[in-house]
């Protein structure tokens, strides 16, 4: 396995995403929770879901006229943003600000993994899936051991707002890493023709009618 190999380039890159969306969740359920009584978790996860099921709504019916790389690497330049604003907002005692971030978060890490392994399923070859996605995953799961392990040190000497920093950090990391791995397969992560979609969509409502006879 080379450094350049797709393998690899996912596998480093997946440890740096799994690793911010660690730091992320845990970052902000503890300012949720520094903020708000415990109780308002069980309506946070509500919201949450709800968030859920309307993302995966849109994306389901955009992912395939996309390109995945430009709209991943957008995204995660968006979230890097948007991390540094919040910690900047963080700063001035406006306690709203931390539900919002608690749902961002878990948004954002859905998002992020669904694309990220969108993409995988684009680069890698299909027939040696078994064989790769779990050396892929390894590399999320040892991103979060890490992490896991690093974040009560971390929250003691630095405190939960400049988590964001480091949780910033990560996500710069990762799109750094996700750079060279898109100019290496920028054709396999093209969106498909419109021409495909249209197929794509008549073979599925006719499967629809197969089924509701």
């Amino acid at each position: 396995m080379t450094l350049r190999s797709p393998l690899a380039l996912l596998f480093v890159l997946l440890f740096f995403v799994f690793s911010a969306a660690i730091l992320g969740d845990t970052a902000s359920e503890a300012l949720l929770l520094a903020n708000f009584p415990a109780g308002v978790l069980p309506n946070m996860y509500l919201v949450n879901s709800l968030f859920l099921f309307l993302m995966s709504l849109a994306l389901i019916s955009l992912i395939d006229r996309l390109n995945r790389g430009r709209f991943f690497l957008g995204l995660l330049a968006t979230h890097l943003v948007c991390i540094l604003a919040i910690r900047v907002v963080s700063g001035t005692g406006f306690s709203l600000l931390y539900p919002l971030l608690f749902s961002y978060s878990y948004v954002m890490k859905i998002l992020t993994f669904m694309l990220f392994w969108t993409i995988a399923n684009d680069i890698c070859d299909a027939r040696a899936a078994k064989e790769t996605f779990p050396k892929i995953a390894a590399g999320g799961v040892l991103g979060g051991l890490t992490i896991s392990f690093c974040i009560g040190f971390l929250a003691h000497h630095i405190g939960p707002h400049n988590l964001l920093l480091l949780w910033a950090g990560l996500i710069a990391f990762s799109i750094m890493l996700f750079i060279p791995l898109y100019r290496l397969f920028a054709k396999d992560l093209r969106g498909k023709p419109s021409t495909e979609i249209q197929k794509k969509g008549i073979a599925l409502r006719s499967d629809l009618r197969l089924i509701l006879r």
